[in-house]
């Protein structure tokens, strides 16, 4: 094992607890929990119908194909989860089609032990209020009303065929009661799952809305770079590394030539033009490392870790010969303009202050000796 390998073992995150039964993913664990949490009340009430079996209460035979039934669905909707097939379909979590599974189960289950309809029933309405957590609203109401269908076949069938156990009398009782209380249930698991879609919506916008706080925090409006005091936090970071590593740091104070002319010939709506330009072209053609960031008005600062101030001169020259092409202008062509620049190396034992005051000195000489210029201090 080489020491890469090893160091990257260590740093790998550890993996969430049950992960071989669960999986990593967080819906799909979600969904898989739910699924086995259904498989464990399957395997209760399966218990208690084989204890009816053993009682005479229950035909076994019935009872051995609904066990077998309600095992190999449940077996198949955890490999069809477990296994990441379902992900290709629309309802990769399976919640609907394991719902209606349950509602039908439960609905066969109702024809062999006519002793305990009324708790099967029961059943069926919490079946429901599982849909609360993963259905859309409408589709909680969808599965109540088919609920009551199939328990409403049931009823009818138990009633035709077996009149001496399923009193008809009591069945349309029993069917009346259903429909008064199933369909209410699904309405309220659907109230319930718009509340929770409802909270996500506003958990997005939340989510939305801070980042864009954070966006106009740290960035220029105009420009779309980052703005002075998100420059300086950046700049800060820089110089300490610098100061830890010994690694060369040049900063550049570059500053647009005749920019009032531009407002006063062409208006502030051009001279906006500009600035969002020079910002735009400077990141196509600035190295990802260098911190590039408007300092205030027609000044930006760019700063270039890991740079000598040869290094530094290459860099502001090819910023210099890109911005020369008038594509780079062609929203603004009629004002297309020159910058000038100051370039200071960052000394040990100096302060970035002091580092500021050497680039906008140099500034300052490449603006005296005629614009278009870049001076090093």
């Amino acid at each position: 094992m080489t020491e890469s390998t090893a160091f990257y073992r260590e740093r790998r995150a550890p993996l969430p607890p049950f992960s071989a039964i669960l999986g990593t993913d967080q819906a799909e664990r979600l969904a898989i929990g739910l699924t086995l949490i259904s498989m464990a009340l399957y395997l209760f009430c399966l218990v208690a119908e084989w204890i009816g079996v053993s009682l005479n209460l229950v035909d076994a035979t019935q009872s051995l194909w609904l066990t077998i039934v309600a095992l190999g669905g449940e077996v198949a909707f955890y490999v069809l989860l477990r296994s990441g097939i379902s992900r290709r379909w629309p309802d990769p979590t399976l919640s609907l089609p394991q719902m209606v599974f349950a509602i039908t189960l439960l609905g066969a289950a109702y024809l062999i032990n006519p002793q305990v309809r009324g708790e099967l029933l029961m059943l069926a309405a919490l079946v429901l209020e599982f849909g609360a957590f993963q259905l859309p609203p409408r589709r909680c109401r969808d599965l109540g009303w088919f609920a009551v269908a199939v328990f409403g076949v049931a009823m009818a069938i138990g009633a035709t065929v077996s009149p001496d156990r399923f009193d008809p009398r009591i069945e349309v009782f029993q069917f009346a009661l259903m429909l008064a209380f199933l369909p209410v249930i699904a309405g309220i698991a659907g109230k319930l799952s718009q509340m929770r879609l409802d909270q996500k919506q506003q958990r997005r916008q939340l989510r939305d809305a801070l980042k864009q706080v954070q966006i106009l925090a740290t960035r220029d409006e105009l420009t779309g770079l980052p703005n002075r005091r998100h420059a300086l936090e950046l700049i800060e970071r820089e110089t300490a590394r610098a100061r830890r590593s010994g690694a060369p740091l040049c900063v550049a104070i570059l500053d647009l030539d005749h920019f009032k002319r531009i407002n006063d010939t062409f208006g502030h709506g051009v001279g906006d033009e500009v600035l969002r330009t020079f910002g735009r072209e400077g990141r196509l053609v600035l190295r990802a490392d260098n911190i590039f960031a408007r300092w205030g008005g027609e000044e930006f600062i760019l700063v270039m870790p890991d740079s000598t101030l040869i290094d530094a001169q290459t860099i502001v020259r090819r910023l210099r010969e890109h911005m020369a092409s008038p594509e780079c202008w062609a929203s603004c062509l009629r004002a297309r303009t020159t910058f000038s620049a100051g370039i200071a190396e960052f000394l040990v034992g100096e302060t970035l202050d002091e580092t500021f005051i050497r680039a906008d000195a140099a500034l300052y000489e490449a603006k005296k000796l005629g614009r278009d210029l870049t001076m090093t201090a």
